[in-house]
């Protein structure tokens, strides 16, 4: 995740030595899952590129918690121990970049991959108290990593204000933001 990491800032940093139409950084929110984040987008005449990082607000559960159980399966959960399921919690850590093109003035359209990371969590009752104090305890559920692809539209609003709207295919969902525009 460094090593992606440092990409990203070096991609976000590059832009600023080329004169540009816009050069925007902002805050947006995608998917189901409430990603929060940040996003730079930069169009340079008619052609340009974006870079987002985002990650869930969720906070996970305390791995080290008495409530915590990583020797636990969902199945052992539901079907032996025939707890109730109270909620289901991912956390996510998404990077996108891809292309933007100039399709008006005002309006621009982007098209790129992206790279995710999630970790399901997913939350039971045991009525017996024999798990925690409270009966609630954490399970973790899925681990793993995947490609996306995502794109949408850029606007400007007004001569500072940028706005994103787009679609994310992993995991399913829109991501929306607003950027401030540095020309």
């Amino acid at each position: 995740m460094r090593v992606v990491l440092s990409i990203f800032a070096l991609i976000v940093t590059l832009p600023f030595v080329v004169q540009a139409q816009y050069q925007s950084v902002g805050v947006l929110v995608e998917s189901k899952e409430l990603s929060t984040g940040i996003g730079y987008y930069h169009l340079a005449s008619r052609i340009g590129f974006y870079a987002t990082l985002s990650a869930t607000i969720f906070k996970p559960p305390n791995t080290d918690a008495d409530n915590f159980y990583d020797n636990i399966s969902e199945n052992t959960a539901r079907n032996f121990y025939q707890d109730d399921f109270k909620r289901q919690a991912t956390n996510t850590a998404i990077v996108n970049a891809g292309p933007v093109i100039k399709i008006t003035d005002g309006l621009s359209a982007y098209l790129g991959v992206g790279y995710v990371e999630l970790t399901e969590y997913k939350k039971f009752y045991d009525r017996m108290h024999i798990l925690s104090d409270d009966g609630d305890y954490w399970i973790k559920t899925g681990q793993g990593s995947s490609f996306n692809v995502n794109g949408g539209l850029i606007l400007m609003l007004s001569d500072r204000v940028v706005g994103q709207a787009g679609y994310l295919s992993k995991p399913i969902g829109l991501s929306i933001g607003v950027a401030y525009n540095f020309n």
